[in-house]
C-alpha cells in the first residue's frame, strides 16, 4: 500500500509538473517568431556562412549530478531557460517538487561533474520552510543584475551558457552544497 502510494504521488507530480510546463503565457520574449528548432540562423557580417545559436535551454534538476551531496533525497526538479534574441536578458524558471527546507538557488560555473563558484543568485529566499512543490524561482537576468561590469557579465553568462560551463544548484538545510543540480 506504502509503494502505491507513493507511486500515485509520483504521477501527481508528474502531471502537475507538465500542466506548469505547457501552461500558455501572454508574456512576449521577442523569441518565438525568430526561434525555428530552436536556433536561429544567423550570418556574421565578415562570412557567408550561416551559424546556428540556441537561445533555449532545459535541464532536469536531479540529486544525482550533484558532485557533493551530503543525505540522499528524492527531490527532483526541471529549470526553463530562454535568452531574448538581442542578448539583453535571460529568462529562468525553476520548478522543484519534494524538497524541503530550500535555501537558496544559483547559476553555478563548472562543467559537469565538477563544483564552481556562484555567477549570479535565482532564489535567495527568504527560506522554504517544510516541504515544498512548485515554482520555486522566475524572473530575469539583465546587465543590472551584477554589481558591475554588467554587459559585459551578462555576455559572458550567456557564452557559458551555451558552451555547457553553467549549471544550476538548489541549496537546503540538508544539503547545503546542493541536494539538485542541472548542467545546461
Amino acid at each position: 500500500m506504502k509503494t502505491l502510494t507513493r507511486f500515485l504521488m509520483q504521477v501527481g507530480l508528474l502531471v502537475v509538473l507538465c500542466f506548469v510546463f505547457t501552461k500558455c503565457s501572454n508574456e512576449q520574449l521577442g523569441l518565438e517568431s525568430d526561434l525555428q528548432n530552436n536556433t536561429l540562423m544567423s550570418k556574421s557580417a565578415n562570412s557567408k556562412a550561416s551559424v546556428q545559436v540556441k537561445f533555449n535551454f532545459n535541464t532536469h534538476l536531479s540529486p544525482d549530478n550533484e558532485v557533493s551531496l551530503i543525505i540522499r533525497t528524492n527531490a527532483t526538479g526541471q529549470a526553463n531557460i530562454k535568452i531574448n534574441e538581442d542578448e539583453t536578458m535571460i529568462y529562468y524558471k525553476i520548478i522543484v517538487a519534494n524538497i524541503e527546507n530550500v535555501r537558496a538557488s544559483h547559476f553555478h560555473k563548472a562543467p559537469p561533474g565538477e563544483n564552481g563558484g556562484v555567477v549570479v543568485g535565482l532564489f535567495l529566499g527568504p527560506k522554504k520552510e517544510g516541504r515544498f512543490n512548485g515554482i520555486l524561482a522566475e524572473g530575469y537576468i539583465t546587465s543590472e543584475s551584477f554589481s558591475e561590469d554588467g554587459e559585459n557579465k551578462l555576455a559572458m553568462l550567456i557564452q557559458d551558457i551555451r558552451d555547457g560551463n553553467i549549471y544550476i544548484n538548489v541549496h537546503t538545510d540538508k544539503n547545503p552544497p546542493g541536494e539538485l543540480r542541472g548542467q545546461l
